[in-house]
């Protein structure tokens, strides 16, 4: 009986640490997406030093985490993350409107996409 009770809590507290995780990334992802459709949004309006400053903040966050991200994420997630964030920053700089404009699209369906991965689900628990 003690075997059973041992076997539930650690499936417990894994399952536990699994939703703690989501909210964790769900948090994380909400805040990046949210500065980069800010920089989108200054990008259409073409106040450049604007959008450099939401981009350089989401990107400055996600930075920020890697010491959470490289334990609980796969390293091409995040090499391919930071990528559109970098190559977001780089449209900015160059003042180029629909380049940017699709840099910062790209950039939010990745986050999104970030999220999306690590949900729980059951052939993930079994």
């Amino acid at each position: 009986m003690k075997k059973e009770i041992v076997a539930l809590a650690a499936l417990a507290l894994l399952l536990i640490g699994a939703f703690v995780n989501i909210h964790f990334l769900n948090r994380l992802t909400g805040e990046i997406i949210a500065y980069i459709e800010e920089a989108d949004w200054y990008i259409r309006e073409e106040n450049w030093d604007k959008a450099r400053e939401k981009a350089e903040k989401a990107n400055a966050r996600w930075e920020g985490s890697e010491s959470y991200t490289h334990i609980v994420l796969r390293h091409s997630d995040i090499d391919s993350a930071g990528n559109t964030l970098t190559e977001l920053l780089k449209e900015i700089k160059e003042e180029n409107a629909g380049a940017a404009e699709a840099a910062a699209k790209a950039a939010a369906a990745r986050f999104r996409s970030v999220a999306t991965i690590e949900r729980v689900r059951l052939g993930s628990v079994f």
